[in-house]
């Protein structure tokens, strides 16, 4: 998977100067996608008859699904430590995408694949065949954005990647590539770059929680947010802290071994 799993996930990362301060942004592009849609969709068109989610019925399916699993809490199992994740009633297709994968034992034995130091964890899929099987008995689509100023990439934000193509365009999200975001705190002075430079708008809300607790603003309004680590914290950083390769690859495994749905 290590030739094929630099996610699509368009990352800058920030670096920050000895004082403290953010000294410069990096872009860091990770351009080939874990999902290959044109195989996926491939297998599962010349099966008319399974009840598969789609790009032309994703909405229908999972707000169908949502509607019948209203759960907002799961519980992530790593071999570094559990982190307990709450889920946005605000994001209902993302909630219920994710209930869903969850309840279906999808992210089972799967890895955190790309770790950065310091700015975020990202995971969801496997190189193992059984995923690709897994994907294939549910279907092969993309989620559409719906991405809120209000819910920002804080430390402990939750989201889904996002291809290049789909950066250039709709912004859907990735129906299984997600990442948490670890961060760091920041300053005002970069805040009001954010703002000046992108046109990034935060909330005074949101930009108290950034100078208090850190994360990673410039990818707001990329991504969708769709919930946030509310215990776990700790494991979060021994997650972010793994030694990784030049490609943010972890030289030792680290699994997620199941995501439980709690209520």
């Amino acid at each position: 998977m290590k030739k094929f799993l630099f996610i699509n996930l368009i990352l800058s990362v920030v670096f920050a100067s000895c004082g403290g301060e953010e000294q410069q942004v990096v872009e860091k592009d990770s351009i080939v996608s874990v999902e290959s849609d044109s195989v996926l969709l491939d297998t599962v068109e010349k099966e008319p008859e399974l009840d598969l989610i789609l790009n032309h019925n994703v909405v229908e399916k999972l707000t169908a699904y949502g509607d019948s699993n209203p759960e907002t809490h799961v519980l992530i199992k790593t071999t570094y430590g559990n982190m307990k994740v709450r889920l946005f009633n605000e994001t209902p297709l993302h909630r219920s995408n994710f209930v869903m994968l969850a309840k279906k034992k999808f992210f089972d034995s799967t890895k955190f694949y790309r770790i950065i130091d310091k700015f975020m964890i990202q995971g969801g899929n496997s190189d193992d065949e059984e995923i690709a099987g897994k994907m294939l008995s549910i279907g092969s689509y993309k989620i559409p954005n719906e991405i809120k100023p209000g819910l920002a990439h804080v430390k402990g934000a939750i989201a889904m990647a996002v291809s290049p193509a789909e950066q250039a365009g709709d912004k859907r999200s990735s129906a299984m590539n997600f990442y948490i975001i670890e961060g760091r705190k920041l300053s005002n002075k970069y805040l009001n770059t954010l703002k000046d430079e992108r046109g990034i708008v935060i909330t005074p809300y949101n930009k108290k929680r950034y100078l208090e607790v850190g994360g990673a603003p410039h990818l707001d309004g990329n991504y969708t947010v769709f919930g946030e680590v509310y215990a776990g914290f700790g494991t979060l950083s021994r997650i972010s802290n793994v030694k990784t390769d030049k490609y943010d690859w972890p030289l030792k495994p680290v699994y997620i071994t199941s995501v439980e749905v709690i209520k």
